[in-house]
């Protein structure tokens, strides 16, 4: 009986912390998602890749090194547009906010991030 205890409790326990986990990556996510879409310079795309950079630690905890990666590159190559001006930052920008996206969902619990 005490065995089959401690299994609900740990299960419980472990649906606890996934709960947490997501809602403290969504909203790190989300955040980082604002400050690309508010994005109107070189300086302001830096402090996006800076904040993302800070967070990274935490989400790669549950998520997969290989989309963290592309991320990385996404913002760097958007800070670079940004800072050339070039007319492709607003594709770039585009593609990165949708990586976030998928990433967000990647990190929640969906049937997405379970296969």
């Amino acid at each position: 009986m005490g065995s089959k205890i401690f299994a609900v409790a740990a299960l419980l326990a472990i649906i606890i912390f996934i709960g947490i986990n997501d809602a403290v990556v969504s909203n790190r996510i989300d955040e980082i998602i604002v400050e690309i879409d508010d994005c109107e310079s070189y300086e302001d795309a830096a402090i996006a890749r800076e904040k993302f950079m800070k967070y990274e630690r935490y989400i790669s905890i549950t998520v997969s090194h290989g989309d963290l990666t592309n991320i990385e590159d996404l913002l760097s190559e958007y800070e670079a547009q940004m800072r050339d001006g070039s007319d492709d930052a607003e594709i770039t920008k585009s593609r990165l906010i949708n990586a976030l996206s998928h990433l967000r969902r990647l990190s929640g619990i969906n049937i997405d991030s379970i296969v």
